[in-house]
């Protein structure tokens, strides 16, 4: 384990539950993509980044290998990059991207945050 805060059970209980609300989030996807009339699929997208990014910080403190929580750093990326394309980027998303890009070696996504970066006001 690598957070001593909590119980190993604690982030076992937490991990689970991470993982379910994002498997039950991601299962609707399709239904959202496929009806952008009916779903606000930006809000999705933001929300699919976060249920990956609670699934990682679960995973990450419980001590899992980084192996196995990039997946969810995959997911963390590829959501937020397309939430921030369409909208002005803030500070602290461009850091997050940078920072997951950097720490887990994901420089497949750097060309992307290159353009958010030139686009972004801030």
């Amino acid at each position: 384990m690598r957070d001593k805060v909590k119980t190993e059970s604690y982030f076992k209980r937490l991990f689970a539950s991470d993982t379910k609300y994002l498997d039950k989030w991601l299962s609707s996807y399709q239904e959202t993509v496929s009806n952008p009339e009916k779903y606000n699929v930006q809000s999705y997208k933001y929300t699919l980044f976060i249920y990956a990014f609670y699934k990682f910080y679960s995973g990450y403190s419980l001590g899992l290998d980084i192996n196995e929580v990039i997946p969810e750093i995959r997911l963390i990326l590829q959501n937020l990059i397309e939430t921030r394309k369409e909208r002005d980027s803030n500070y602290e998303d461009m850091e997050y991207i940078l920072h997951f890009i950097l720490l887990f070696n994901q420089t497949e996504f750097l060309d992307d945050f290159k353009k958010l970066l030139e686009k972004s006001e801030d």
